[in-house]
């Protein structure tokens, strides 16, 4: 029976890539093993990105092969942890879609993860990135992973700052939702 690595987002579970294996090794890998310096991600919820996530972001986990849609749409799966330890993680379908997830930016606050019709969870991990749309591309910026609470949105101020007329692709990975991505222009 082949075998299912998958490597994820260790934050918020997404998984980014996948891949089958007759014979992996017994013993886990490290994701460095896989990805070298950094994973890089051609596109979030249909929206192109030109993103490497760092191996820091990532972590790696081989399963059995009981999911055979993650080769064709690794982001509409997670790695779902058991909080206990007794079993081994497991692949699971992400069953919420994307337009749960809203994204907005502007230059006072930075940016803002709305999460809505959840009702699974009070408050789940979230890891964002902001890519700024410029000639050449500049790396990613990959905030440090927040808790969306359902109440209100969370604010995640932009270490670079924003700037009037620049153009930003923000990509939202939330725990147990489907990434959301949207280009934006700072407009105020």
């Amino acid at each position: 029976m082949s075998k299912l690595t998958v490597v994820y987002l260790k934050d918020s579970g997404h998984v980014l890539a996948a891949l089958t294996r007759a014979d992996p090794p017994a013993a886990g890998e490290p994701v460095g093993a896989l990805v070298n310096k950094g994973l890089p991600v051609s596109a979030v919820d249909a929206v192109s990105a030109d993103v490497t996530v760092p191996v820091t972001n990532l972590a790696a986990v081989t399963v059995d092969d009981n999911q055979p849609d993650v080769l064709i749409n690794p982001q509409h799966f997670q790695v779902v942890q058991d909080p206990s330890g007794q079993t081994p993680p497991q692949v699971a379908s992400i069953g919420l879609a994307a337009g749960n997830v809203a994204l907005t930016i502007d230059t006072t606050s930075g940016a803002q993860v709305v999460v809505s019709n959840v009702f699974t969870a009070v408050s789940l991990p979230a890891v964002v990135v902001l890519q700024k749309l410029a000639s050449p591309s500049p790396a990613p910026t990959i905030l440090d992973p927040v808790t969306v609470t359902l109440a209100s949105p969370t604010v995640v101020a932009d270490p670079a700052g924003f700037v009037i007329g620049d153009t930003w692709n923000m990509y939202a990975f939330v725990q147990g939702v489907r990434p959301a991505a949207s280009a934006i222009t700072i407009m105020s």
